[in-house]
Formats: C-alpha cells, structure tokens, sequence
C-alpha cells in the first residue's frame, strides 16, 4: 500500500494525491503447486480545479496487469485488477504456469465499476530458474483484441 501527494510547483494546475495498493496471496497444494491471488487498485483524486497529468493517470494492460492488452491500453483516475495465475512444476527447473487476468479503469471505480467495462486476459507460460534465481519467462496471452508472446530473460 503506498500514498503520494503531488503539488505543483508553479502553481496549482496539477495537484492530486493518489493511493495505490496490492496484494498477492499464495495457496500451496501437494506437489509443489501453486494458486497465486493477485487483487490491485489505484485510487486518483485531483484537488479542485486542478487535473491529473496524463502519464500520473491508471493504467491497465502488459505484463504487470492484463496480459493480451498493449501497456497503458486503458487509463483513468481509478483502476481495479484481479488475478488467478496456477502454476505447476514440470522439471527442477521448469515451472508451467496458467493465468486468468481482469480489470477496469474509472473515474470513480465505487461509481462506474461494472461488468460491462471489465477486461480479461488469459493465457499461460514456463519459467525457467537456476539453483537461486528466476532466468526467464515465456508468456502466451490471448484478450479480446489480440494474441501476444512476452520474453523476459534476468
């Protein structure tokens, strides 16, 4: 959970504070599975008469939220995700892993959350690790708008 304050040093164009939290929780089965519970949410709110700079804005999409979506797909003040992620060991080094991503953003998520505007993602991978360390990851995600690969090498 963290908190920021921003003030805008020549005057008061851009002065916001925002609140952003997240929270993950593991759920160990036999066989060294894993259910990873993944819940997120920024809350923004601008002082009167001020605004919020585009790039300060909630983002949703890529690899740290809905994976199948462009990064920054969806912005706006306030934002929610969720995540179910199941992973299965295949080798000593080799873990597989399937993933189920949703989220919305909003101008006021306690007003405007709705299943109309939520957005899934879903897909799955393998990870590769050495005696200490994650080395890679290899990501399939599928959403409604397009398929998409991610690579990640440490």
């Amino acid at each position: 959970l963290s908190g920021s304050l921003f003030r805008d040093t020549d005057g008061d164009r851009f002065n916001f504070w925002k609140i952003e939290g997240d929270l993950t929780h593991y759920l160990h089965f036999g066989y060294n599975r894993v259910l990873a519970i993944r819940v997120a949410g920024a809350l923004t709110e601008a002082e009167d008469g001020a605004s919020v700079p585009f790039y300060f804005l909630s983002e949703l999409g890529e690899r740290e939220s809905i994976r199948g979506f462009d990064r920054g797909r969806f912005r706006d003040l306030d934002m929610f995700l969720g995540s179910l992620e199941y992973r299965i060991p295949i080798w000593h080094s080799i873990d597989s892993f399937f993933f189920a991503d949703a989220g919305q953003v909003a101008n006021d998520i306690f007003k405007d959350l709705s299943g109309k505007d939520l957005q899934f993602g879903f897909g799955g991978g393998i990870r590769f690790y050495n005696t200490k360390d994650l080395v890679a990851v290899l990501q399939v995600a599928a959403s409604k708008e397009r398929f998409r690969i991610y690579f990640n090498l440490n």
